[in-house]
C-alpha cells in the first residue's frame, strides 16, 4: 500500500520530486483562461437569451391582453347591434297591431252603405219586407272582407316574424380571429 502524505505539499516521500502547488504552468493559466472566456461568453449569451425570451413573453401578454380586450369590444358591439335590431323587428310587430283599423271602419262603412242602398232599392220597389235576405247577404259579404283583411295583417305579421328569426339564426358574431393570434405569435417567437 502507497503512503499518502497527510498534506499535499507536493513531496512525497517514495519520489517524484516535489512540486509547487502554488505554481501553474503556462498551460494551466491557458486553460484557465480559456475557460473563464468561455464561461463569459456563455453567460452573456444565456443572458441575451433570457432578456430575449423576457421580451418575447411581454410582448406575448401585450398582445394577448390586447387580443382580448379587441375580443371583449367585439363582443360588446355585437350583442348591441344584435339588439338593436331584434329591438326594430318588435317596433315593426307592435306598429302592425294598430294596423287595418282605417281598413276595418272602411269595409264596415262600404257595407253598410251598399246595404242601405240596396234596403232603399227594395223599398222603393215595393219588397220591404224582403230586406231579410239582403242584410244576411251583406253580413257574409262583410265577415269575408274583415276576413281578409286579418289574414293579410296576419301574413305581413308572420312574414317579419320570419325575417326576424331568420336573422336570429344566421347571428354570427364576428371576433378577432385567435388561430391568427398565434400563427402571430408563433411567426414572433421564431424570429
Amino acid at each position: 500500500m502507497p503512503i499518502r502524505p497527510l498534506f499535499d505539499t507536493g513531496y512525497s516521500p517514495l519520489g517524484g520530486g516535489s512540486r509547487n502547488i502554488f505554481y501553474e504552468s503556462p498551460e494551466e493559466k491557458a486553460k484557465k483562461a480559456k475557460a473563464k472566456l468561455v464561461s463569459e461568453a456563455q453567460y452573456k449569451q444565456d443572458a441575451t437569451q433570457r432578456g430575449r425570451q423576457l421580451q418575447q413573453e411581454r410582448t406575448y401578454r401585450n398582445f394577448l391582453n390586447a387580443f382580448q380586450q379587441a375580443q371583449a369590444r367585439a363582443t360588446t358591439a355585437n350583442v348591441g347591434r344584435y339588439k338593436e335590431i331584434d329591438v326594430g323587428y318588435g317596433d315593426i310587430l307592435k306598429m302592425l297591431e294598430g294596423q287595418g283599423g282605417a281598413e276595418r271602419t272602411d269595409i264596415e262603412q262600404r257595407s253598410k252603405q251598399g246595404l242601405a242602398r240596396a234596403e232603399q232599392d227594395l223599398i222603393s220597389r215595393g219588397l220591404s219586407g224582403t230586406t231579410h235576405g239582403t242584410r244576411s247577404t251583406y253580413a257574409s259579404a262583410l265577415n269575408q272582407d274583415l276576413t281578409r283583411l286579418n289574414e293579410s295583417i296576419a301574413r305581413m305579421k308572420a312574414s317579419i316574424m320570419g325575417q326576424q328569426l331568420s336573422f336570429k339564426e344566421r347571428r354570427q358574431d364576428v371576433y378577432p380571429d385567435l388561430s391568427q393570434f398565434f400563427n402571430t405569435a408563433r411567426t414572433y417567437a421564431a424570429a
